[in-house]
C-alpha cells in the first residue's frame, strides 16, 4: 500500500492541513499525484504565509472572489492547482484565514490541502502559532511532520520557529547542545507551551516522523511513540518518504 492508501484510508476527508519540517511538502506532492491519477481535483493553498510552489498548475488572483472562477477554467486543463495571491520571485503569496473560508466553501474540488503553520520547514513552532493552529476549524485532519533526524540532534536555531523561547519554556540552557527524547515527549505533550492541547483536541492530527531511513532512526521513534502512547497520543506514523513507505510507529510492548 501506499502512503496516501495508509494515511487516508478511506478518503472521506477532504480539507487537510500539512505542517512541520522535512517531509511536508513530499507528503503534498506524494498525495496530490496519487489523487489526481485516481481523477481528483486538487486545491492547494498556504495560510497566511508565502510558499514555493510544490505541484501543479499555478493560479494567482488578488482575492478569493477573483480566484472562484479561474478555478473551474483551469481544472478543464489541469487536476492539481496551487492557488495563491501572487506570484513573485519563485513564490506564491497565501491567503487569510478568511479567504481560505471563502474557497473551500464556495470553489469547486475533490480534495483542498492547506498548508499551515510557519512558512520555513521547521517542526518546532513558536506558542503563537500552536494557538493559531488550535484555532483552526475548517480542517478535517491535520499531518503534522517531524524529521527522525532530531531526535538527539543537535539544538540548533535550523529546528525551532523561536529557539530562544523554545528554550525558555522548556528549561534548556545554552549549555544543552542536543534535543533529546524527553525534551521532545514534553513538547509534544505539554498543554501550555507545546502541541498538547492541539494533539488533544477537536482537530484529528495525524503525527509523522520523517525520514526513517536507518536502524537507529526507526528506533528512537518507537521509543518515542511508546511514550506518546502512554499519554493518549494515538496516530503516530514513521515513515521514509524517499521509498514512498510509511507505518505505525505504535506497537505493543
Amino acid at each position: 500500500m501506499g502512503l496516501t492508501e495508509i494515511l487516508l484510508p478511506d478518503r472521506e476527508e477532504k480539507i487537510i492541513g500539512f505542517a512541520g519540517g522535512d517531509g511536508r511538502n513530499y507528503l503534498i506532492e506524494q498525495m496530490a499525484n496519487t489523487l489526481s491519477a485516481a481523477g481528483k481535483r486538487i486545491l492547494i493553498a498556504a495560510l497566511g504565509h508565502q510558499v514555493l510552489p510544490i505541484i501543479g498548475e499555478i493560479v494567482v488572483a488578488p482575492n478569493a472572489d477573483a480566484l472562484l472562477g479561474r478555478i473551474a477554467s483551469q481544472f478543464k486543463q489541469h487536476s492539481i492547482l496551487f492557488l495563491g495571491k501572487e506570484y513573485q520571485d519563485h513564490m506564491v503569496h497565501g491567503f487569510s484565514l478568511e479567504e481560505i473560508t471563502k474557497l473551500i466553501q464556495e470553489a469547486e474540488y475533490d480534495y483542498f490541502f492547506n498548508i499551515v503553520g510557519p512558512a520555513d520547514l521547521v517542526s518546532i513552532f513558536s506558542v503563537k502559532t500552536i494557538q493559531e493552529l488550535e484555532n483552526l476549524t475548517h480542517l478535517q485532519r491535520l499531518f503534522y511532520c517531524f524529521p527522525a533526524s532530531l531526535i538527539n540532534g543537535e539544538l540548533d536555531s535550523g529546528i525551532a520557529e523561536d529557539v530562544a523561547e523554545f528554550r525558555k519554556n522548556f528549561q534548556l540552557g545554552e549549555e544543552r547542545k542536543v534535543l533529546d527524547h524527553t525534551t521532545i515527549v514534553s513538547y509534544l505533550t505539554d498543554p501550555e507551551v507545546g502541541l498538547g492541547a492541539l494533539l488533544a483536541g477537536h482537530l484529528p492530527v495525524t503525527l509523522i516522523f520523517t525520514g526513517v531511513e536507518s536502524v537507529l532512526n526507526e528506533n528512537n521513534v518507537i521509543v518515542l511513540a511508546r511514550s506518546l502512547l502512554r499519554r493518549d497520543i494515538q496516530s503516530i506514523y514513521m515513515a521514509n518518504l524517499k521509498e514512498n513507505l510509511v507505518k505505525p510507529a505504535t506497537f505493543e510492548e
